[in-house]
């Protein structure tokens, strides 16, 4: 079992130069964990973890959840794809997660005691490796290359997260967007 609040990342991740955002080069090695960036109150990081490997997880400081990619888990009821219009909570109750199959995911860990309220996008300003490359970007600025459609509209992106394999293929690419 490896416990990740001891755990040293051990992803290589890389500038995305085609289409912005940062690579996270996820390894064969039996766990893979990303280091983490954080963006608000949120720390957010990727792992992949091989079939019955079994990542233990700090509960001291916070709530945290759990959004599958690929594979399969022991903890139901998280899953890659829930049914078409079947509502399931991210929050994650469990201590561990084992990998039934390997399995890739993304942890977001929210602190006890959390602002919860934006009032300036300065606080959302994201920390952590090659942060230089996540930039708040309007939709105009981002998109009026292709359409107008953004034209004069408050809307905000920030580049994203490329989930690569070990043969660098993209698995998914993971956008990050304010709440609505």
């Amino acid at each position: 079992m490896i416990n990740l609040a001891s755990f040293s990342p051990n992803t290589p991740f890389t500038p995305h130069t085609e289409r912005g955002g940062i690579s996270i080069h996820l390894t064969e090695a039996p766990v893979s964990v990303s280091p983490a960036w954080t963006i608000g109150d949120f720390s957010i990081r990727f792992v992949r973890l091989a079939a019955s490997e079994t990542l233990q997880l700090d509960r001291s400081g916070g709530t945290t959840r759990l959004k599958i990619v690929t594979g399969e888990v022991d903890c139901a009821p998280h899953r890659p794809f829930p049914a078409v219009g079947e509502v399931v909570s991210t929050t994650l109750t469990a201590s561990s997660i084992q990998a039934i199959r390997d399995s890739v995911f993304c942890l977001v860990t929210e602190p006890d005691g959390a602002a919860g309220r934006i009032s300036d996008m300065a606080q959302l300003q994201p920390s952590g490796p090659l942060q230089e490359v996540l930039r708040w970007q309007s939709f105009d600025e981002k998109f009026s290359a292709v359409t107008d459609i953004f034209r004069g509209l408050e809307a905000h992106m920030l580049p994203g997260f490329h989930l690569l394999d070990a043969s660098a293929r993209e698995i998914a690419y993971v956008g990050i967007r304010p709440g609505h």
